[in-house]
């Protein structure tokens, strides 16, 4: 039984991971899920970010990612985003050292 939690809001600067980077180069905000490690060592990555096509530009470029798969909302204004990274973030070392993370954002990078 947990008689105590704590609870604690930290950002991350310099990430080199793609989702972060996609953020840098399209100046977005993105909310995700924490990362999930898989056993064939990719990354699952699950996001929304608003519908503007920089985003979604971005993670194409980049090689690190595979099967993107965007959804976009009813209204229109925002994407749900899903893919594979082939490299972890900084988040995801923190996951495996025992944090339990319940959200996250991404804002340049």
């Amino acid at each position: 039984m947990i008689a105590e939690c704590l609870a604690v809001e930290f950002a991350v600067e310099g990430d080199d991971c793609p989702l972060a980077a996609a953020t840098r180069a399209a100046g977005v905000r993105v909310d995700a899920r924490p990362p999930q490690l898989r056993d064939d060592d990719n990354v699952l990555l699950q996001f929304t970010a608003p519908a503007d096509g920089t985003l979604r530009k971005a993670l194409e470029d980049d090689d690190r990612i595979r099967y993107l798969h965007v959804s976009r909302s009813e209204g229109g204004e925002r994407e749900t985003y899903r893919c594979l990274s082939k490299h972890p973030c900084v988040v995801h070392e923190l996951i495996s050292s025992g944090c339990i993370v319940e959200s996250l954002r991404y804002e340049d990078g």
